[in-house]
């Protein structure tokens, strides 16, 4: 794993801590931190807290492109490359399409003259 994927997922784990402590502050209203804090400062928390969470997103998309995604559990773990077929390689085969047989009518062949 390269220094930069471990250094995007050290900032990943700390920005969901701090996440977690501001959700915190913001959505409890029994907080001491939230009573002393008044509309504006409550105002730009939820800023904040809004901004951090798309940081953090974009972090996990990153993190995701160098194949790592993060679980249900806040686990990191590293996919496996799996060689898979190509959809055009499943699906090629050699199909020959014969003409349309035309098919005679039993009594064409009569001869109608002798009728």
């Amino acid at each position: 794993m390269n220094d930069f994927v471990k250094d995007m997922i050290i900032e990943h784990k700390q920005l969901c801590e701090k996440i977690d402590k501001l959700n915190e502050v913001v959505y409890n209203d029994e907080n001491p931190i939230h009573k002393q804090t008044n509309k504006y400062d409550y105002a730009n928390m939820c800023i904040q807290l809004m901004s951090m969470k798309n940081y953090a997103e974009a972090l996990e998309c990153r993190l995701d492109n160098q194949g790592i995604y993060v679980d249900t559990d806040g686990d990191y773990v590293q996919k496996l490359k799996v060689d898979t077929p190509k959809v055009a390689d499943i699906f090629v085969c050699d199909v020959t399409i014969q003409p349309p047989v035309e098919k005679k009518d039993a009594g064409s062949d009569k001869d109608i003259d002798k009728q």
